[in-house]
């Protein structure tokens, strides 16, 4: 295993960080989170841990932030909503825990179109609060290639369906999923989920629904 080098933030105009199952482990380097023109951030696979520092927010231009299967140790961070062109958000497997509260400062990640938050330490009621802000998943679309003009897919993502894991390429960007599962999140299911009607996906299995 080794750091993740600190070279690799020196370079203002790195769009594409992908350093996927690389077995390398620490902090992300601050130095990261300061490339204002960052699309994609991919660490997923490693062992990384945390806390995710707040200054990823800095990254402005962010479409996807992906920490999938990591030792990442925080809260859910309510910063991200900041982030308001994301639309992929893997935090699946790590240790991640306790409630999730929006603070609704803006709309809650309103290009979101990937959330998989699966297999950590959630508690609480679902996160009925951000979901209902996830305007971009109640669209209805028709065609496949609807919602972006020029680049429509994303380059890798790393999902769960019954239980099998996989690493789609060049997945389109309408796909849509949100992942809960094996969590501890209790309540009742919210109505709002009904109002996503481009919804691909939808795993609240293993909680206490």
């Amino acid at each position: 295993t080794g750091k993740l080098p600190q070279c690799l933030g020196t370079f203002p105009y790195l769009s594409v960080l992908d350093l996927r199952r690389n077995m390398l482990s620490g902090m992300i380097p601050k130095t990261y989170l300061e490339i204002e023109a960052l699309v994609t951030m991919n660490f997923n696979g490693n062992q990384l841990e945390g806390p995710l520092p707040r200054s990823v927010v800095k990254c402005k231009q962010l479409r996807v932030l992906d920490l999938g299967e990591n030792n990442i140790h925080d809260k859910f961070p309510t910063f991200l909503e900041s982030l308001q062109q994301l639309q992929v958000l893997v935090l699946r497997a790590n240790r991640f825990n306790g409630t999730i509260n929006c603070m609704k400062l803006t709309k809650d990640f309103p290009m979101l179109r990937v959330f998989d938050i699966s297999n950590n330490n959630f508690s609480g009621n679902l996160p009925t609060a951000c979901i209902e802000d996830f305007k971009e998943m109640m669209v209805n679309v028709h065609n496949g290639l609807e919602y972006m003009s020029g680049k429509n897919y994303y380059d890798s993502v790393v999902i769960t369906i019954k239980g099998n894991t996989y690493e789609l390429e060049r997945i389109l960007t309408t796909f849509t999923t949100i992942d809960l599962s094996n969590n501890r999140f209790g309540g009742v299911i919210p109505a709002i989920i009904g109002e996503l009607k481009s919804l691909k996906g939808l795993n609240l299995s293993h909680n206490r629904i």
